[in-house]
C-alpha cells in the first residue's frame, strides 16, 4: 500500500484501508476535536462531511469545537475511534480500546465491534488480560487466544475464528 493521500499512484489513501487506535492521547492538545479530524480527512481525501458523522457515531458532537488537550482520556479513546472509522475502512485495529472508558462506553464499543463485524470488516483488538471480563463472548466473534505472557488478543475476522499457537516463552 502507498501511503500517498491522492490517487495519482491508483492507491487507495491509507485511512480508506486501514482504520487504528493505537494512541489516544497521540494528538496536538491545542486542536479541536473537529479539526483534528478534518485535518485527517483533508490529508486522505475523505469528504468534510464525513468528520460530522464520526462525531456524531462516536457521541463527541457537542464538544467538537473543544481543544483536545482538556479532554479526558475516555473522550480521547473516542476521538480515537472516530478516527479510525473516518475512511470507512474494511480493517480495523483497536489498542486498548476500553481504556478510560465508562461501563456504558465498554457496552458501547462491544456493541460497535459486533456491528463493525457482522458488516464484513475485520476488527482486530489488543488490550491486557482485564478485556476478556469486560468483553465476554460476543456472538460470531474469535476466541481469546494467548499471544505473549502477559498480553491477549482477540481477533474478529469476519466471524471466522482464527486460533493460533504462539510459544509463551519468546526466548528472551
Amino acid at each position: 500500500m502507498s501511503l500517498s493521500a491522492g490517487n495519482a499512484t491508483g492507491t487507495c489513501p491509507p485511512l480508506r484501508d486501514v482504520g487504528a487506535l493505537i494512541d489516544a492521547k497521540a494528538i496536538h492538545p491545542s486542536r479541536s476535536a473537529y479539526h483534528h479530524l478534518l485535518g485527517l480527512a483533508q490529508s486522505n481525501g475523505i469528504p468534510a462531511r464525513r468528520v460530522d458523522e464520526v462525531l456524531g457515531l462516536v457521541g463527541l458532537e457537542a464538544v467538537a469545537g473543544r481543544r483536545v488537550g482538556g479532554f479526558s482520556l475516555g473522550m480521547s479513546q473516542l476521538l480515537g475511534i472516530a478516527a479510525a472509522l473516518l475512511g470507512d475502512p474494511p480493517v480495523l485495529m483497536f489498542d486498548e480500546p476500553v481504556n478510560g472508558l465508562d461501563p456504558e462506553g465498554i457496552v458501547w464499543i462491544r456493541r460497535l465491534m459486533r456491528d463493525l463485524a457482522a458488516d464484513g470488516r475485520t476488527v482486530v483488538v489488543s488490550s491486557q488480560p482485564a478485556l476478556p471480563n469486560m468483553m465476554p463472548s460476543l456472538p460470531g466473534m474469535g476466541s481469546m487466544f494467548p499471544s505473549w505472557p502477559g498480553v491477549r488478543s482477540r481477533c474478529y475476522a469476519n466471524h471466522y475464528e482464527h486460533r493460533t499457537s504462539l510459544p509463551t516463552d519468546r526466548g528472551h
